[in-house]
């Protein structure tokens, strides 16, 4: 039990480090772009970047993590993340846009990693507390993320006093968090396997053993593919993340530069990336017990419901 409760631990302070890598820079990503190229449509597709290379990064991870588990997999993930912050401080040193692209990319993989955190949590507990024990790995993506952004100011001083593009600064705190990730990620247990509540050993002992538990049959992208769609409740959960990233994303990715235009400081960015992010995160615990209290299919339906009044409110 000891050896589950702190790995869960290190789960969350990977989680919480890696939501603040990630926020840091997320206030200043569309801004660089544009300052690089002069367009204010580019700052939609350099954040379109760090999305793409989370989803381009996930698969792989995923697979890694059922064949080395998942210290292997979230060490890599974060650790190529750590090197996405590192290109993109070159690529703006360069004014390369290239550059800049792939290392967003990279620096998608923290997200990836992040949420995969989530579902290694899962595996540490008994199936009925699911929901809960997800919950809390996302709710330390709320300190981490709501923290990140108000370090958006100071790392542009810090960028303007190492004589860097201060837009660049608070990609330096990005680096720092998502190495940390890695660090701490890197001490995880190797039993923690996706599938396999009982991969985590009752002892550090047994955790050295040699011990392993059933390791579930892997499926490869297209088989996976073709048996969610096939599936009422694999197809629905798909749907309903989609969308939701959908309409999140399709306000937030411009809120900056919008903002910035209106001659907003970066100070005041950075709060309203923070409140975005706590209003995503805040409850997660409370909608962990609803989901375990209730089922999925009630949050989800909740989810749906907010969603509508939100989008009324806003045409209103």
């Amino acid at each position: 039990m000891k050896t589950r409760t702190r790995a869960q631990a290190k789960l969350i302070t990977a989680q919480l480090l890696s939501g603040a890598g990630i926020a840091s820079g997320y206030a200043v990503g569309g801004l660089l772009a544009e300052e690089i190229t002069g367009k204010t449509s580019m700052a939609g597709i350099a954040q379109m970047s760090v999305i793409l290379g989370a989803g381009l990064i996930a698969y792989p991870l995923a697979v890694l993590a059922g064949k080395a588990g998942r210290r292997t997999a979230l060490t890599l993930g974060f650790g190529i993340g750590t090197i996405g912050a590192t290109v993109v401080l070159l690529g703006v040193a360069l004014q390369f846009l290239p550059l800049f692209m792939l290392g967003m990319m990279l620096c998608g993989s923290a997200t990836a990693s992040g949420l995969q955190a989530r579902y290694a949590a899962v595996d540490l507990v008994d199936p009925a507390n699911a929901g809960r024990a997800m919950s809390l790995v996302v709710w330390a993506t709320t300190v981490g993320s709501v923290l990140g952004p108000s370090f958006t100011a100071p790392g542009a001083h810090l960028g303007a006093a190492l004589g860097m593009n201060e837009l660049a600064g608070p990609y330096l705190i990005s680096m720092t968090a998502f190495g940390l990730a890695t660090l701490v990620a890197s001490t995880l247990t190797k039993k923690i396997k996706p599938g396999a509540a009982e991969a985590v050993p009752e002892s550090t002992e047994s955790a050295e053993s040699g011990d392993s538990a059933v390791e579930p049959p892997t499926m490869k992208l297209g088989p996976a593919l073709r048996f969610a769609s096939a599936r009422p409740v694999p197809l629905f959960a798909m749907i309903t993340i989609i969308a939701g990233q959908m309409m999140m994303t399709n306000v937030m990715v411009m809120t900056p530069v919008h903002m910035d235009h209106q001659e907003f400081s970066l100070g005041a960015i950075g709060i309203v990336v923070s409140v975005h992010i706590a209003g995503m995160y805040a409850l997660s615990p409370v909608f962990g017990w609803v989901a375990d209290r209730f089922g999925p299919g009630t949050v989800i339906a909740s989810g749906v419901v907010v969603f509508a009044t939100a989008i009324t409110l806003g045409v209103i």
